[in-house]
C-alpha cells in the first residue's frame, strides 16, 4: 500500500482556503479535505488527487462559508463573553498551580522594577538643564590647546573673553561669567558662617538661566557692587525665619553685602549648583595673583553666551576662535580652538575637560551608559524566566487542549486564550513591580543620591512605556505555546503523548544559556569591580594621608599665628601647615618655561602652595636638594620644589639651580620630591610644582597622634575657640576627602554586586522551576531505569548532565565578552588591576556550585521516588 502520510495538499490552495473561510469552520472542513485528499492519492494518483483539491477549494466559496467583514451586537455580546471566559480560566489555572504562578509573576516583577527604578535615574541624567527654556541657546565656552604631543581641553576661560564677545560680536544676545567664590566668612549680627559653593556671577546671569526668585527682582538683583542673592536653604542658616531681604552680611570681615534676592532651591538636574549668588562687580583679585579681570591667560573664570536664533553655532564658533587667537599669545606650534559646548550636553558631555572646577556638577556618559546595560539584562534575563516558566507550564495543559478541541474550539480561539492568560500574568507582574518600586526607593535614593518620590511623579508619563513591555513581553511568552499547543492532534493530547517539539525544547535552552551568560558576566564584573576599588583603597599615595586634619581657618596672618602656636602647644598635634590644597582632586595649574625660552616652550604644571612643614605633616619624600626653610627667607619669593614628573616633562638632567618661569615669576629649583598622588588615581601623576604662599590661604594640615579621633577633634576645637572666639570650627579628616573621590565607583560597586545577586537569583530561580517541570514529564522513564536497576548517583547524573554542560556553555560565552568590556571599564584608571583568568574561572565555578545546590534537593528526590507510584498505569 502507498505511504500517503508525508504527501501534503498544495499549500497556495490552503491558505486561499484559510482567507476566506471562518475560522470557525476552517479547521473541521480543512480536516475533511485532507482526509479526501489522501484517498484520492492512493486511488487516482498525486496529480489527480490535486486537481480535485484545487476543485473542492473553489466549490465551498459561499455564503455560508465567507468572512463577515461587520459583526453584530450578538458577536460582540459573545467576544465580551468569551474574554471573560478567558479571564476566568487563566485566574483559574494561576490558582492551581499557585507556586510556579508565584515563582513567575515575582520574577518578572523584579526585573520590570529594577528597570523602572534604574530608568528613572538615567532619564534624570539625560534630562540635565532641560529646565532652563533657551537651553537650546546657550552655551559654554570654552577652549583647547592642541600641542604636537598633547592636547589640553579647558572648561574654564579668561575673565577677558565675555567683555570682549559682548563688544564685537551682534550674534550674541547676552553673556555672563562666574567665578567661584571658595569658603568664606560671612558675618550676620553676632553670628559667623563658614560657606562655599557660591559665584560672583554678571548682572545677566539669573535673565539667562531659569533659577526662580522667590524674592526680589531678577533684572536687577546681581546689578549693584555688594549685593548678594541667596537660596532659600542659605537664607535660613544665615536669618532663620526673619525676612531677610534688604539685610546685611559681613564677607570675611571687610566687605560689607546686601541681600538683593532669594531663590528657589535649585533643580537637582542643573549642572550649576550654588548656595549663593554674588554680583561681579564685588570681586576683587586676591593679593598675590599676578593677573586682573583684563587677562588673557588666567583661565578661571566660566563663560556663557545666549545666541540668538538667527545665529548658526558652528560658524560663530571660527569667529570666536579668531578673536582668541588675537588676544592669546602662543608658540606656533600650538594650535587654539574655542568649542561652544550646549548646555544640555554639559553635564554628560565634560569627561575631557581638565579644570572644570567646583560647583559644577559633571556625570559620566558611560555609568549611564553601563546602568542602562544592566537594567536591560536584569529585564532581559527576567522576561527569559517569565518564557521559560510560561512555556513548561503550558505543557502540563494538553488533555484541556485536547478536550476543547473536541468539543469544536478552534485554533484561533485557543491562541487567543493563551495569549490573554500570559498578558495578565504579566500585568499583575508589572503591579506588583510598582510596589517593589514603592517599598525600596530608599534604598535606591542613597545608592544615586535621587528623590525617587519626586521622579516617580515627573516620571509618570514613563509608566504607560513600561506597561507596553509588560504586555509584549507576556505577547511573546504566550506565543510559542499559543500557537503550538493550538496545533497539536487532540487525539495525542488525550492520551497524554504531548511533547514540545525540538524547536521548542532549542528555544527553552537557548534561553535558559542566555540567563546564565547574564549572571555570570555580572558575577565576574562585581568581582573585577570590588579588587579594584580594593587595589584604588590600599595602593599607596606617596604621602601618608593618615590622621591628617583638615580645618578651615581665617585668612588674616595674625590668627595664623595664634591658632599655630596654641595648636603645636597641645599634645594630640605632631606638626601642622598651611595648604591650598587637599588631594582631593583639585589642584590648579599655570604654565612653565626655563630661563632663556619663552611661553611658547610652556609646559602646564600644576602648582601648590604650602610652608616648610609640608614635609613632616605629609610624609612626602625628599630626593634632591632640600624644602623650604625658615633660614632662607628668599624662599617664599624664588624657591621652587618639583615633583620626579615635572622634572621630566621640563626635560631637566640636573633640575637643582635651574631657573623657571613659573606662575608668572621667575623661581629657582631647590629641590624635588618623590611622586606623589595629588589628585584621583584616575590619572597617572602630573607634574607639580610647589611653592611657598602667594595669597593667604585659609586650609591647615594638622598631623595628629592618637586612636580617639572624636576627643582629638574635640581638644581641637577647644584650642579653636580660645584663639578664634565665635568664629565657625570646621574640620575633617584628610582620607574623608580622598575616599569621597571614588564615590561614584563605591556606587557602582553596590549597584554591580546588587544587580550580580539579582541575576543570579533570578536564574536559578528559573532553573529550579523548569528542573521541576522537566522531571515531571520524566517520572515514568526514571521509574522504569530504577525497576531496571539503576543506582541513585547515576539517575542524577543522568538528570543533571543536560543542565551542567548548557551551564559550561554559558561560561565559554560570558569569558570572553566580559574580558572585553571589564578591559574597557579598567582603562579609565591610570592604575588598574590585571584581569586574572582565575577571576573567571572561579566564578564560573561559583555559578556551577549554585545551580547544584538549586536543583539538588530536585534531582534526589527524583531519582528516590517509589517506582510503583508512576508505573501501576502502564
Amino acid at each position: 500500500m502507498k505511504d500517503t502520510r508525508n504527501i501534503l495538499p498544495p499549500r497556495l490552495a490552503d491558505r486561499l482556503f484559510r482567507w476566506y473561510c471562518q475560522n470557525e469552520l476552517a479547521e473541521s472542513i480543512q480536516g475533511d479535505m485532507h482526509e479526501r485528499f489522501a484517498d484520492h492519492v492512493m486511488h487516482k494518483g498525486l496529480w489527480k488527487a490535486r486537481l480535485l483539491y484545487w476543485l473542492s477549494i473553489i466549490q465551498f466559496i459561499n455564503k455560508y462559508t465567507l468572512k463577515r467583514t461587520h459583526s453584530n451586537d450578538s458577536a460582540s455580546l459573545n467576544s465580551f463573553a468569551m474574554i471573560k471566559n478567558y479571564l476566568l480560566v487563566a485566574l483559574r489555572g494561576l490558582k492551581k498551580n499557585s507556586t510556579y504562578a508565584s515563582i513567575n509573576i515575582f520574577g518578572l516583577a523584579i526585573g520590570l522594577s529594577c528597570c523602572f527604578m534604574i530608568f528613572s535615574f538615567v532619564k534624570r541624567e539625560l534630562n540635565f538643564d532641560q529646565f532652563h527654556k533657551k537651553s537650546e541657546r546657550l552655551f559654554r565656552v570654552t577652549n583647547s590647546f592642541e600641542k604636537p604631543n598633547s592636547t589640553n581641553h579647558w572648561a574654564r576661560t579668561p575673565p577677558a573673553l565675555a567683555p570682549a564677545i559682548r563688544a564685537n560680536f551682534f550674534g550674541v544676545e547676552k553673556t555672563t561669567r562666574l567665578r567661584h567664590t571658595d569658603e568664606l566668612l560671612y558675618t550676620v549680627g553676632d553670628r559667623s558662617f563658614y560657606q562655599g559653593n557660591g559665584f560672583f556671577a554678571d548682572s545677566l546671569f539669573l535673565e539667562m538661566f531659569d533659577f526662580p526668585l522667590k524674592s526680589g527682582n531678577w533684572d536687577t538683583a546681581l546689578d549693584n557692587p555688594g549685593n548678594i542673592v541667596l537660596t532659600e536653604s542659605t537664607a535660613i542658616k544665615f536669618f532663620g525665619r526673619e525676612d531677610p531681604m534688604g539685610k546685611l552680611i559681613i564677607m570675611e570681615n571687610e566687605t560689607v553685602l546686601k541681600v538683593a534676592g532669594i531663590l528657589a532651591p535649585i533643580p537637582v538636574d542643573s549642572h550649576i549648583t550654588f548656595d549663593l549668588l554674588i554680583s561681579f562687580p564685588t570681586y576683587v583679585v586676591p593679593d598675590g595673583y599676578l593677573a586682573d579681570l583684563n587677562s588673557w591667560g588666567w583661565a578661571g573664570f566660566w563663560t556663557y553666551i545666549q545666541l540668538s536664533q538667527e545665529t548658526n553655532s558652528e560658524e560663530f564658533k571660527t569667529q570666536i576662535t579668531k578673536l582668541y587667537k588675537e588676544h592669546y599669545k602662543t608658540g606656533s606650534d600650538i594650535k587654539i580652538s574655542v568649542e561652544l559646548q550646549a548646555l544640555g550636553d554639559i553635564y554628560l558631555g565634560s569627561s575631557r575637560y581638565t579644570n572644570i572646577g567646583e560647583s559644577v556638577r559633571v556625570g559620566n556618559r558611560n555609568s549611564v551608559i553601563g546602568l542602562s546595560v544592566v537594567a536591560l539584562l536584569i529585564l532581559l534575563i527576567a522576561s527569559c524566566n517569565f518564557m521559560n516558566l510560561s512555556m513548561a507550564m503550558s505543557m502540563r495543559r494538553g488533555k484541556e487542549i485536547g478536550i476543547r478541541k473536541v468539543l469544536g474550539a478552534v485554533k484561533t480561539k485557543i491562541t487567543k486564550q493563551f495569549l490573554i492568560e500570559s498578558i495578565l500574568v504579566s500585568l499583575i507582574s508589572f503591579g506588583l513591580a510598582l510596589f517593589i518600586v514603592f517599598a525600596c526607593q530608599y534604598y535606591f535614593n542613597e545608592l544615586f543620591d535621587l528623590d525617587l518620590r519626586n521622579s516617580l511623579l515627573d516620571y509618570f508619563m514613563s509608566i504607560p512605556l513600561f506597561i507596553l513591555i509588560t504586555v509584549a513581553i507576556g505577547i511573546l511568552a504566550g506565543l510559542y505555546p499559543a500557537f503550538i499547543l493550538s496545533a497539536f492532534n487532540p487525539i495525542f493530547a488525550l492520551k497524554g503523548k504531548l511533547h514540545a517539539s525540538g524547536s521548542g525544547a532549542w528555544l527553552r535552552k537557548g534561553l535558559l544559556v542566555f540567563q546564565f551568560v547574564i549572571a555570570l558576566g555580572l558575577i565576574i564584573s562585581s568581582v573585577i569591580v570590588v579588587s579594584q576599588m580594593d587595589f584604588i583603597r590600599s595602593k599607596s599615595l606617596g604621602f601618608d594621608h593618615s590622621s591628617i586634619v583638615k580645618l578651615r581657618m581665617s585668612a588674616d596672618a595674625g590668627h595664623y599665628e595664634a591658632l599655630r602656636n596654641k595648636l603645636l602647644s597641645n599634645p594630640r598635634v605632631i606638626n601642622l601647615t598651611k595648604a591650598s590644597h587637599s588631594f582631593d582632586g583639585s589642584a590648579s595649574s599655570g604654565p612653565a618655561w626655563l630661563k632663556g625660552k619663552t611661553d611658547k616652550d610652556s609646559h602646564q604644571v600644576s602648582y601648590y602652595q604650602t610652608e616648610q612643614d609640608f614635609l613632616d605633616v605629609t610624609g612626602v619624600r625628599l630626593t634632591e636638594g632640600r624644602f623650604f626653610s625658615r633660614d632662607f627667607p628668599n624662599d617664599s619669593a624664588t624657591a621652587l620644589v618639583l615633583n620626579q614628573s615635572a622634572v621630566a616633562k621640563l626635560g631637566l638632567k640636573n633640575p637643582l639651580g635651574q631657573k623657571i618661569n613659573f606662575h608668572n615669576r621667575e623661581r629657582t629649583v631647590i629641590g624635588v620630591v618623590e611622586d606623589f598622588h595629588f589628585s584621583s588615581l584616575h590619572s597617572s601623576i602630573g607634574p607639580i610644582g610647589i611653592v611657598m604662599p602667594f595669597v593667604n590661604l585659609e586650609q591647615l594640615l594638622i598631623k595628629v597622634q592618637g586612636n580617639d579621633f572624636r576627643q582629638t577633634l574635640l581638644s581641637l576645637e577647644s584650642d579653636w575657640r580660645e584663639v578664634s572666639g565665635v568664629l565657625p570650627f570646621e574640620a575633617s579628616f584628610l582620607e574623608d576627602g580622598i575616599q569621597a573621590m571614588y564615590e561614584r565607583e563605591e556606587k557602582l560597586t553596590s549597584l554591580i554586586t546588587s544587580s550580580s545577586s539579582l541575576a543570579v537569583a533570578l536564574a536559578c530561580l528559573g532553573l529550579y522551576t523548569l528542573v521541576a517541570f522537566s522531571i515531571e514529564t520524566r517520572l515514568k522513564e526514571i521509574g522504569i531505569r530504577k525497576v531496571l536497576g539503576a543506582q541513585l548517583s547515576k539517575l542524577v547524573i543522568l538528570l543533571a548532565k543536560h543542565y551542567m554542560i548548557l551551564i559550561l556553555i554559558a561560561n565559554l560565552i560570558a569569558w570572553p565578552i566580559t574580558y572585553f568590556f571589564a578591559n574597557q571599564w579598567l582603562d579609565n584608571f591610570a592604575y588598574r588591576i590585571s584581569l586574572d583568568p582565575m577571576v573567571f574561572i572561579g566564578s564560573g565555578f561559583v555559578l556551577f556550585l549554585i545551580s547544584v545546590a538549586t536543583i539538588g534537593y530536585q534531582l534526589v528526590r527524583a531519582a528516590l521516588i517509589n517506582p510503583i507510584k508512576f508505573l501501576r498505569s502502564e
